[in-house]
């Protein structure tokens, strides 16, 4: 593990701000959500203006969702482009992709808010939103990325596996039943028995 956050804004704050005082050489850091705009994903300095006395980094999290939206509009592969496990499913993506950004205004003035409905979970958001900001505080911290993938390729996946053996996962075809066609019995045809020879017969009574 690199790096980790430590949310400290909703319950048991002084027990995360002892559990991180002791653990800043691990890149265990202590951090709030902050939104509005302008508010860098990750801070140039950390505050101490807190309860516990211990360097806390304020997260731009609506930085963070523009980016991590942003990313998501990519369809092709390539820089920024999102790539997900295979084990996520329906409901994490739903997750994922549970807030919308919308503008309302106060005073004349333009507001952007990240909002979502109130039954809705957006943990995976969130978990994505934190995983952004702590690569942003690695990198302020020195990580070149380039660097880091170079030196991770020289690792196996796991147990051995290569990249190449991987198997990409194919969707299935999807095939649409066709419109089944419906037949309209002919319009029933005047009987010919007896004829004009029957009109004859009952013509004569």
């Amino acid at each position: 593990m690199d790096g980790s956050l430590i949310f400290t804004s909703v319950h048991y704050t002084l027990s995360a701000y002892a559990f991180c005082r002791t653990r800043q050489d691990r890149r265990i850091w202590a951090i709030k959500g902050v939104g509005g705009m302008g508010v860098p994903i990750w801070p140039r300095r950390s505050s101490r203006n807190n309860k516990g006395r211990v360097p806390l980094f304020a997260i731009g999290v609506d930085a963070a969702k523009e980016s991590i939206y942003s990313r998501l509009r990519l369809k092709e592969p390539g820089p920024g482009y999102c790539h997900f496990p295979l084990d996520r499913d329906a409901e994490w993506f739903r997750q994922l992709t549970a807030e919308k950004v919308t503008t309302r205004f106060n005073k004349g003035r333009p507001i952007r808010e990240w909002i979502k409905k109130s039954h809705d979970r957006n943990e995976a958001l969130d978990c994505r939103v934190y995983a952004m900001a702590a690569l942003h505080g690695l990198m302020a911290m020195g990580l070149q990325l380039n660097k880091e993938a170079n030196r991770r390729e020289q690792y196996p996946l796991k147990e051995g596996v290569t990249l190449a053996e991987v198997a990409v996962p194919v969707a299935p075809k999807i095939i649409m039943p066709k419109k089944p066609k419906i037949l309209v019995p002919d319009k029933p045809r005047k009987s010919s028995w007896l004829g004009s020879t029957r009109d004859r017969w009952l013509g004569r009574n």
